[in-house]
């Protein structure tokens, strides 16, 4: 015999989608076992079997332990933080954070698949919500992503995020030395969507967004520097884009690269790290428990020594 007590994220399932969580049951199982009462909910039999759970309930099955899923999780990504809200992911290059075309092979597919593994998202429950990464990062930098657990978090998350409370750094690896070692670059930029760039300009130009980086040079080794990078506005690929425009390309960076230089050291993915979120001190409701906590990546850079 085992019990089972009914989690906040089952509860509203019927008894026969719990039990197909539960369960590797047929129908005609299904029909044995509420034939011979060999489930109880909370102690008595349930006469039908369309009843729905409520967070609480104690589920009893009278069977062999081999008819039971196996509760194994497994997780194919590294984490650096998760609570009942949200999960801090440490994501590796070369992989997508949103599916394209539907291929089911990104950063959000496997996050779905572990918490459905640990039963924290069940798509038969209608009133489940579908977790959300509320952060981005391109397919070839790594680092620090924030997964949002349920509707109220993600809107928070997004929220900060979009008022710019979220702290984010960076770190890389660029073509070059400064001159000034530390200060804040500040352009005008337009995304042009048919190239997939994002276009630098000197003066404030029609459609154009204010476009502001800050920089600071941790180390420097022969013609690299390693910089923390401080992302003041948010625009799609403004990073590689804007040192780029200053002849200071991410190393390994295909689209922005400088080419000789990637093919000098011949890496597959470019030296960006997203590696440290900072959460604010105010306005973070019933994530108030994060407030000022740092979180920090253990990502490395392929180039080493530097």
């Amino acid at each position: 015999m085992k019990e089972f007590i009914v989690s906040k994220y089952e509860s509203n399932l019927d008894l026969k989608k719990y039990i197909s969580l539960k369960l590797d049951a047929n129908k005609a199982f299904l029909m044995i076992m509420k034939r011979k009462k060999l489930i109880r909910i909370n102690g008595e039999h349930p006469l039908d079997y369309s009843v729905h759970l409520r967070e609480g309930d104690k589920i009893s099955f009278y069977i062999n332990d081999s008819y039971f899923k196996s509760q194994i999780v497994h997780t194919p990504f590294d984490i650096i933080y998760e609570d009942d809200n949200i999960i801090i992911i440490d994501k590796d290059s070369g992989i997508m954070t949103h599916s394209v075309l539907n291929n089911h092979k990104s950063l959000l597919d496997l996050v779905i698949k572990y918490l459905m593994e640990k039963g924290e998202y069940i798509p038969k429950n209608i009133s489940s919500f579908k977790p959300q990464i509320s952060t981005r990062l391109d397919l070839n930098t790594k680092g620090l992503l924030i997964v949002s657990k349920n509707e109220r978090t993600l809107k928070l998350i997004n929220k900060l995020i979009s008022n710019r409370e979220i702290k984010k750094h960076y770190l890389a690896l660029v073509n070059g030395i400064f001159i000034k070692k530390e200060g804040v670059l500040l352009d005008y930029s337009i995304f042009d969507s048919t190239k997939n760039k994002l276009i630098i300009h000197k003066e404030k130009v029609e459609g154009s967004k204010e476009t502001k980086t800050g920089y600071k040079v941790l180390n420097e080794y022969q013609n690299i520097s390693k910089i923390e990078i401080d992302l003041i506005t948010g625009r799609t690929h403004q990073i590689r884009a804007h040192f780029s425009f200053y002849n200071h390309e991410i190393i390994g960076d295909k689209k922005y690269g400088n080419k000789s230089l990637n093919d000098k050291y011949n890496l597959k993915y470019q030296e960006l790290i997203s590696y440290k979120l900072i959460f604010p001190s105010t306005n973070l409701e019933h994530l108030s428990y994060l407030k000022n906590k740092e979180f920090i990546s253990k990502k490395t850079f392929n180039l080493k020594n530097i």
